[in-house]
């Protein structure tokens, strides 16, 4: 248990710096007078007896006007609860880092290296520490996994967390590593991190990547993939509906998809990307 020392001298030894030493020299001179004057009494025994009480009132009289007081305290550690969520996004693949590594080698180095200071936050102030990932949905963190999530979601991210942690009474906040391209749509990412405001955790975002990489990085990804009728009668008609995500390719002629069952192409032809982020094939 810590505990603390105080002292509150009367006056003229409250003086700063010299208060204090000064009483220090005159209790000494006090206890070197006090023996000097019973040197050479007799009997001895008796004389020490009377010079230790001398000295012991001396000391109780140092003491009252020192006036110290020990004071013990114990902390309340209140448990609390730090969220981290990692972009986990195929973005997170690019290598344009420190040493030509990819935003998520940077991203788990970073993790790695402030471990001590998440232990420390653990045992010293009873902090734990949740660590999720997060692409177009939110799981915990798997340092063994790949960045392979085919957008980035931060409105789901944002709205899946205040869910999950909302009730906590003690909420820190929550740390985001990510690359900082939004390209969720259902749940806007402003009006979802508002409401860590109203809980009390703030958001706290930590950027990934060069500020002169493109912009328009190409990239492209199906999304989802709707069979209709599911399931479907044999022999009946299925048409497939496919979404697609392709940043970089806005308005590309010539796309050519194909589709296959059983391995079996049974469709192929070729589309036009208009100019917004999903593109549906039919």
């Amino acid at each position: 248990m810590p505990f603390e020392f105080a002292a509150d001298p009367a006056w003229p030894w409250s003086l700063p710096r010299v208060g204090l030493p000064l009483l220090a020299v005159v209790a000494l001179l006090l206890a070197a007078l006090t023996i000097a004057t019973y040197r050479g009494a007799a009997p001895r025994r008796r004389v020490a007896a009377v010079i230790a009480l001398r000295l012991l009132a001396l000391l109780l009289a140092v003491l009252t006007l020192v006036r110290p007081a020990l004071a013990f305290r114990e902390d309340l550690r209140v448990p609390s609860v730090l969220v981290i969520a990692a972009d986990g996004s195929a973005s997170m693949s690019i290598a344009d880092e420190v040493d030509a590594k990819s935003r998520w080698f940077t991203l788990q180095r970073i993790l790695e290296r402030s471990q001590p200071a998440l232990d420390r936050l653990r045992s010293e102030h009873n902090v734990t520490v949740r660590l999720h990932r997060f692409a177009e949905d939110v799981s915990d963190y798997d340092p063994a996994a790949k960045p392979d999530g085919p957008r980035t979601d931060f409105g789901r991210m944002l709205h899946t967390l205040a869910e999950r942690y909302g009730a906590e009474r003690s909420l820190r906040g929550l740390i985001v590593l990510s690359d900082g391209a939004d390209n969720g749509t259902r749940f806007p990412a402003l009006g979802e991190a508002a409401k860590w405001r109203a809980l009390g955790g703030p958001v706290q975002p930590f950027a990934l990547g060069q500020p002169n990489t493109s912009a328009a990085q190409r990239d492209i990804a199906i999304t989802s993939i709707t069979p209709e009728p599911s399931p479907v009668p044999v022999k009946a008609k299925l048409t497939i509906r496919g979404m697609l995500d392709a940043p970089g390719f806005e308005g590309a002629r010539g796309v050519h998809v194909r589709l296959l069952l059983d391995d079996k192409e049974v469709i192929s032809k070729d589309v036009e990307l208009p100019r917004r982020r999903a593109t549906r094939c039919n």
